[in-house]
């Protein structure tokens, strides 16, 4: 299963909303974009997903994956097995 994580601006001086369906029970305000990245990162570390950026207008800006380091290991793995 993937997951989206969403990271969308509230305002100008407002910050930016962290929000992921399954993941977060409620969205997560952050004063600054690159905090709310790192808290997905963080929290998202060992699941499949990405992280969408919006802009304020509403529109996708970005989309950061996030790689579970260990499937990414996973053919190294086997092949060392």
């Amino acid at each position: 299963m993937s997951f989206q994580f969403l990271i969308q601006p509230v305002g100008l001086d407002d910050g930016f909303e962290l929000s992921c369906e399954g993941v977060l029970p409620e969205s997560v305000r952050h004063d600054r974009l690159i905090d709310a990245i790192i808290h997905a990162v963080q929290i998202g570390h060992h699941l499949n997903g990405q992280i969408h950026v919006f802009d304020f207008e509403g529109k996708l800006a970005e989309i950061l994956p996030i790689r579970w380091e260990e499937k990414a290991r996973l053919p190294e793995l086997l092949a060392a097995a």
